[in-house]
């Protein structure tokens, strides 16, 4: 009943992200085809902005249980908002329990948001990923696909409080599909640079670091 009551509430609360977010910033996703109707998956995209998970969110066709710091949860309201949400919490002393959670949504055919940069980059351009999404997805034998999200650095960096209008537009790769022998920290180099990829191909270079750029 509570999963029913969370699922609910997801898709209420994207209405109104998406009536906000839509005029305001013009979102815009390419690659939809890439991301399949159905099964377990892991949606891993960049972080520049608080802006990222709510502009992901509406333009992704299926319900994402993002892994979110638990910094979120220090306020109660944060806290009621992303218990309802049903996000992960991960920070110190939360790994067993983000993974489990991870685990049992990806089980159930879920999607699972994550930044595997696992902070906002205030340097304005693509991080290293951390090996926790490799982790997760060799585990659950879950596919990956790539997410660029581009405007949101622009509408709201890091160093900001309140966002302007810029148009946002989220480029989707194909999935990404990885033997049970590869190594954690090799899915996630290759998801940067998928990501990487995705920018480049845009047109958005200046999101990479110049000698990352092929």
């Amino acid at each position: 009943m509570l999963d029913k009551i969370k699922a609910v509430f997801y898709y209420i609360a994207r209405i109104f992200v998406a009536l906000v977010c839509y005029p305001y910033f013009r979102v815009k996703a390419y690659g939809k085809e890439n991301i399949p109707k159905k099964g377990r998956l892991i949606v891993a995209a960049n972080h520049f902005s608080y802006l990222d998970p709510l502009t992901l969110g509406i333009a992704f066709p299926r319900r994402i249980h993002y892994i979110m710091t638990a910094v979120y949860y220090e306020k109660v309201i944060l806290r009621q908002l992303c218990f309802l949400l049903d996000t992960i919490p991960i920070g110190e002393g939360l790994q067993v329990s983000a993974y489990k959670k991870t685990m049992r949504v990806l089980s159930k055919e879920g999607v699972v948001g994550i930044f595997p940069e696992g902070q906002r980059s205030r340097a304005g351009f693509l991080l290293e990923a951390r090996k926790g999404v490799g982790v997760y997805a060799l585990r659950s034998k879950a596919p990956i696909v790539p997410a660029a999200i581009v405007g949101t650095r622009e509408a709201l960096p890091a160093h900001s409080k309140f966002p302007k209008p810029h148009k946002v537009k989220i480029y989707y790769g194909k999935p990404l599909h990885f033997s049970e022998d590869t190594k954690p920290e090799e899915v996630s180099d290759a998801i940067k640079r998928e990501i990487a990829k995705l920018f480049i191909e845009n047109g958005y270079e200046d999101y990479v670091k110049e000698e990352e750029r092929e």
